[in-house]
């Protein structure tokens, strides 16, 4: 039987392709403090985001960190 998630998950990937976050999100978990506002940020996020999103995201990130290390 397949669950709800699944079935949404799957017609997104018709219509988008979707950007794991997964791997981004337990990153900025264990490398970023917890005082970090880029690390709520980041873990605010849902696993999976369409491809534009992500890419639009990334760069906000990237100026983010830049601004928290200097």
């Amino acid at each position: 039987m397949i669950c709800i998630g699944e079935l949404i998950t799957a017609i997104c990937l018709v219509f988008h392709e979707l950007v794991s976050m997964v791997e981004l999100k337990k990153l900025a978990g264990t490398k970023l403090p917890p005082s970090s506002a880029l690390r709520d940020l980041i873990l605010s996020e849902p696993g999976h985001l369409p491809s534009d999103e992500a890419a639009i995201k990334a760069a906000l990130y990237a100026m983010h960190l830049y601004h928290e290390l200097k």
